[in-house]
């Protein structure tokens, strides 16, 4: 009986952590409107998940790893045009996103949260954020 409560409560355990992991990805589709990425001035997909940033544009797909994210910018939510900025190192690369205005805000605090995470990450490790 007891090694039936441990393996129910290591489950509910396991499922609400992957439950978790799930609702903190975001994946929408932008355009890239500029930066020194190797992508094209066309619609890319983004996920941002807790662990990194994903481009994928057609068979490219560029990974950049949360803690190499360096500068996040984003513009007022009643411009016109409604962008965001991504900077990272290792290699070093920026990218300039035009944003889906219905997704703005979603896009916006998934951003904030990734660069929240680098500057906790590098803070840890006593690497400079700016």
């Amino acid at each position: 009986m007891r090694i039936s409560v441990w393996a129910a409560a290591l489950c509910v355990c396991l499922l609400s952590r992957a439950a978790f992991a799930q609702e903190s990805a975001i994946t929408f589709t932008a355009r890239c409107d500029g930066g020194t990425v190797a992508l094209a001035h066309e619609s890319v997909v983004v996920q941002i998940t807790p662990d990194e940033l994903v481009l994928t544009q057609g068979r490219k797909r560029i990974s950049v790893p949360v803690s190499h994210v360096t500068f996040v910018a984003y513009s007022d939510p009643d411009d016109v045009t409604q962008l965001a900025g991504i900077q990272w190192t290792d290699p070093a690369d920026n990218i300039v996103l035009r944003l889906p205005k219905q997704d703005y805000n979603k896009v916006v605090a998934a951003l904030k949260s990734m660069y929240e995470r680098a500057r906790t990450t590098k803070e840890a490790s006593g690497t400079a954020v700016y």
